[in-house]
């Protein structure tokens, strides 16, 4: 099922900017996150990737909500709607990363297990 997803994000790579961007912010909250500790981050909407017009940014939120590969909560009034990557996000991460030998403009983060 994963290959179908994969294959969306091959084929526009504004997908492929936007979860690296969550993917980057997640590795940056976990070297912060004390050792055995496992807590899952839900982060602000990111409004800005240099790679990608702001006006697509709607959406692509969504087309990575519907493949599945980004999961959202309302987090409340004030500070709106919150993000994460699913484990398939993770997994096409990974995956993009394994079969990415050559070097490649896409972004792909390394992906730590």
């Amino acid at each position: 099922m994963i290959d179908f997803e994969l294959q969306e994000v091959q084929c526009e790579p504004e997908l492929l900017h936007v979860l690296d961007a969550y993917h980057r912010q997640q590795l940056m909250c976990a070297d912060s996150t004390a050792e055995g500790e496992e807590e899952v981050e839900w982060f602000p909407r990111i409004d800005s990737i240099d790679q990608v017009p702001s006006e697509q940014l709607p959406r692509l939120h969504g087309k990575l909500i519907a493949l599945g590969l980004l999961k959202f909560q309302l987090a409340g009034r004030t500070s709106g709607v919150h993000y994460q990557m699913s484990r398939t996000g993770k997994q096409v991460l990974a995956r993009l990363a394994d079969t990415s030998s050559q070097p490649s403009d896409e972004p792909v983060s390394e992906i730590s297990a």
